[in-house]
């Protein structure tokens, strides 16, 4: 449910209640309720000479079952616009509950539960960002960029034992990073294209009193890149996405898994069915066949390929 007052107040109620009872979880009854209340008040300025200032300020609390007492989470943002180029600022705390799939789910071979978890809390997100939007002749693009940092308590992550039986658990952590964006449309040689590539720094590192360092299977460094070829309705769709090193134990540089790169590939070729558009689609997946580990003893699946064929004029 949500209201306004005026035109700079808005206020919100979220309710939920969950109640399931099935002989495949690790409980025989499951209920699980939550009640959410929150509000959000703005102001926008104009500065003069095409600048205008929008900031605002938000509060929401949270009860929870599992959970005593009331969780409030403030926030406050800061956009700052002058034609293609903003500024945004922002500071928060949030609150977020486990799943039913990370407290109830059916013990198995590989996995146990663990109905004693508790949400996760994030104290003084501080994140900025700058983007801007740009166009010349037949082109466009827009460059994105963003800091950002925060203390994590009882994040929840999934790690194996031992006996590589996976379970989830609380840990404390802290959050930093970077990512820089940037997309360049086309419109020549009769037809459009795109190009879109991003790169990411992210450390998620322990700041309990026994591990440190960063997060088992959170890799530092991630990039992508994506091209968009379309020439008289032909459209190819070439790919990369690199994945860096990752730890396979907490608190250890041991036994870390090396990075990789895996290259995709589509190609869509417009056909008539009759009176109805079409289009005819072909994609190969891991193009190069790399032999990389998502997991510890689990390899990235090899070179495999997809056909499909669309009725209509959809995207």
């Amino acid at each position: 449910m949500e209201g306004w007052w005026g035109p700079s107040l808005r206020l919100g109620l979220d309710a939920a209640r969950l109640d399931i009872e099935s002989n495949v979880l690790a409980s025989p009854a499951v209920e699980l309720g939550e009640l959410g209340a929150w509000a959000r008040a703005g102001h926008v300025r104009e500065l003069g000479h095409g600048v205008r200032l929008d900031f605002g300020a938000a509060v929401r609390a949270d009860r929870h079952d599992l959970l005593n007492g009331t969780t409030v989470s403030p926030a406050v943002d800061a956009t700052l616009a002058h034609e293609g180029l903003t500024l945004d600022l922002r500071w928060s705390r949030g609150f977020s509950p486990p799943g039913l799939g990370d407290l109830f789910f059916q013990e198995g071979v590989l996995v146990e539960p663990n109905p004693d978890l508790r949400p996760e809390r994030v104290r003084g997100e501080l994140s900025a960002s700058v983007t801007h939007a740009w166009s010349l002749g037949r082109a466009a693009g827009r460059l994105h960029g963003m800091v950002y940092r925060a203390d994590l308590d009882d994040m929840i992550l999934w790690f194996p034992d031992h006996r590589f039986v996976w379970s989830p658990d609380n840990y404390d952590v802290t959050r930093r990073g970077l990512e820089l964006g940037a997309t360049v449309d086309l419109s020549t040689f009769a037809g459009t294209h795109s190009l879109s590539a991003g790169a990411a720094w992210s450390e998620v590192e322990y700041t309990g009193p026994v591990l440190d360092g960063q997060v088992a299977y959170r890799p530092r460094f991630t990039a992508d890149l994506s091209l968009r070829l379309t020439v008289r309705g032909v459209t190819l769709v070439p790919a990369a996405t690199h994945v860096g090193e990752r730890r396979t134990l907490p608190g250890s540089t041991l036994n870390a898994l090396g990075g990789y790169t895996v290259l995709d590939a589509g190609i869509a070729i417009p056909v008539a069915l009759g009176k109805a558009p079409g289009r005819l689609e072909f994609a190969v997946n891991n193009l190069l066949d790399e032999r990389a580990s998502l997991l510890a003893d689990y390899p990235l699946p090899g070179r495999g390929w997809s056909t499909r064929i669309r009725i209509g004029a959809g995207p």
